[in-house]
């Protein structure tokens, strides 16, 4: 929720989402009857957010001595249909498996795909192609004019990208141009557009990922002591790529965060995503 500005009692949906449910929210002042859970269950829940004197806080809700006059209080969870209005989203590689699906978690959205169709992943393009809930533009985002040619949307959801690891190491200029051109002229139109833009990276940022010493200390990648043991890796972890495709996920991350001063940047990195109808 951050440092939200809104009117007493408006509903605000604070990314907790789960199925087809958003948990919403209620801006109010405290009051000793009020309605809701009570101080303490909020402590338990990280979106809680409060108002000392004129600034919002996020975090552990402070005692109500503290002089809070407003906190938020959440309602139960309702349908998305319930609340929402509708956007028009773009969906970079929109034709594609992952873009398929969130497709259809976008019933009442005006969507647009734009995808270059590629027959390595699309072993029918007809189907694919008819299989989008929405308006999709055969066109390669790593060209300038594609995105030129698009009206103004309310949020890009930029999926499209070069994911095979072993193909990346003998087709570099291929995976560069895609995920790192690509991304950059997402990022460009996110800016001129003044949208928000979300963005599929890869686990593959992190390449062997995070390891604990013998000694107690941190090492990212190769590690250097046979008696390293793995951890998990965190969002703040070093990036340590050892392909071409997690380098170019991760220049593409930076692309990204160069703007996030500027419109909303959502970054999300997957491991390997799998299901029926993958090519």
């Amino acid at each position: 929720v951050g440092q939200p500005r809104l009117a007493e009692n408006a509903l605000v949906d604070v990314g907790h989402c789960r199925h087809d449910h958003w948990y919403l929210f209620r801006i109010g002042p405290i009051r000793p009857a009020s309605v809701g859970p009570s101080p303490s269950h909020l402590q338990r829940r990280r979106e809680c957010c409060w108002r000392l004197g004129g600034s919002w806080n996020r975090g552990v809700l402070p005692s109500p001595q503290a002089g809070v006059s407003h906190i938020v209080q959440p309602f139960p969870p309702r349908t998305i249909r319930e609340v929402h209005t509708p956007v028009k989203i773009v969906i970079t590689g929109g034709a594609g498996f992952i873009g398929q699906r969130v497709a259809r978690r976008l019933p009442d959205d005006e969507l647009v795909a734009v995808d270059i169709l590629e027959p390595q992943t699309h072993t029918d393009i007809d189907a694919d192609r008819g299989r989008f809930p929405g308006q999709v533009i055969e066109k390669d985002v790593c060209e300038p004019e594609t995105w030129a040619s698009l009206d103004r949307p309310d949020l890009i959801i930029h999926l499209a990208a070069e994911t095979g690891t072993a193909q990346s190491m003998y087709q570099t200029e291929r995976y560069r141009r895609v995920n790192v051109n690509g991304t950059r002229l997402a990022a460009e139109s996110a800016l001129t557009w003044g949208c928000p833009v979300i963005m599929t990276s890869s686990r593959a940022v992190y390449g062997c990922g995070r390891w604990r010493l013998p000694d107690g200390t941190i090492a990212y990648g190769t590690p250097s002591s046979p008696d390293a043991v793995p951890e998990d890796s965190r969002e703040s972890d070093d990036h340590c790529p050892v392909s071409v495709y997690g380098e170019t996920k991760s220049e593409g991350e930076h692309i990204l965060a160069e703007i996030a001063d500027r419109v909303p940047v959502t970054i999300y990195r997957p491991q390997n995503v799998i299901g029926p109808g993958q090519a």
